[in-house]
């Protein structure tokens, strides 16, 4: 259903507006697929939080301190998952 509707809508674009929506319709079209999967999931779910890090991880590394930016992303979500309360399993045999 909402395929067709997206299809329609994208259709229904009156042809003197076509260029007005040329940006849009184009990035509609090159991620149809993840955004329809969004809305038809029972628990949609996004990658904001990983964009997130990735931005801090990348205003770290225009910062400038010799690290690689791949070392501040992981410094940055390792660093952010023991804050969150994330703890390794404990080892029943130790």
């Amino acid at each position: 259903m909402l395929r067709r509707q997206l299809a329609a809508w994208i259709d229904d674009i009156p042809q003197g507006q076509k260029e007005v929506w040329k940006d849009l319709v184009s990035a509609v079209s090159g991620w149809r697929e993840e955004m329809l999967t969004y809305f038809e999931t029972d628990t949609p779910t996004t990658n904001v939080f990983t964009e997130s890090i990735n931005r801090l991880a990348k205003d770290k590394n225009r910062d400038g301190r010799g690290y690689s930016f791949e070392v501040m992303q992981a410094r940055s979500l390792y660093a952010t998952s023991t804050r969150k309360g994330h703890r390794r399993p404990r080892n029943p045999y130790s």
